[in-house]
């Protein structure tokens, strides 16, 4: 089974999946009734990416996701907090004591293009050389900020702005809504691909 070591986070743990199985094998490792939610995902990676997120959640001992919030985050009974993000290659499923916000993005020329809608002006530490990677990082970055925050319209550009990013050191500080500090952390999980949690 293709899991990536664990990442060790504040009070928890991020747990990353490669998909490289058929869905036929992934359903044999899950070994259960799928819950209802799978129905609603037609494409054949969709429903990958769900076999393994329940692949994950077994292996944490949780049975279901207990119910979604207004902006679909994922909430669980008890103290924990969990956070999901997948990619057509890569499935993540992160617990902690504490709220937390995980995405994995994929380095793509479409992240570039469209950088004015999330990238405010005041990002000037934003460097010519590496701009490719610098912004799949501030993308990924305002992504997991999103997922923590839960605050309806939050707008990534006016309200999620990326203070700093230490590259050496892999995290960064934002502010939302000029108000709330941040911190965030990286992990490239492969030349294309990294993982940024925010907490």
């Amino acid at each position: 089974m293709p899991q990536i070591d664990p990442i060790a986070i504040k009070n928890g743990n991020i747990y990353i999946w490669e998909i490289t199985e058929t869905k036929d094998s992934l359903l044999r490792i899950y070994g259960k009734a799928l819950p209802d939610e799978y129905e609603k995902y037609k494409s054949l990676s969709h429903q990958k990416q769900f076999i393994v997120r329940q692949i994950l959640l077994n292996k944490l001992n949780i049975e279901k996701i207990i119910h979604k919030n207004i902006d679909g985050k994922p909430l669980l009974d008890g103290k924990k907090h969990v956070s999901i993000s997948h990619t057509n290659r890569y499935v993540a499923v992160a617990i902690s004591s504490y709220p937390i916000g995980i995405d994995i993005e994929k380095k793509s020329k479409k992240i570039i293009l469209i950088a004015p809608k999330f990238i405010d002006n005041k990002c000037l530490f934003v460097i010519k050389r590496n701009k490719d990677e610098i912004y799949q990082i501030i993308w990924s970055a305002k992504e997991s900020i999103y997922k923590l925050m839960s605050i309806k319209g939050l707008s990534f550009k006016n309200d999620i702005i990326i203070k700093s990013i230490d590259q050496k050191r892999r995290m960064g500080e934002a502010e939302v809504q000029q108000k709330t500090k941040t911190l965030f952390r990286y992990k490239k999980i492969d030349k294309q691909h990294i993982i940024v949690w925010a907490v």
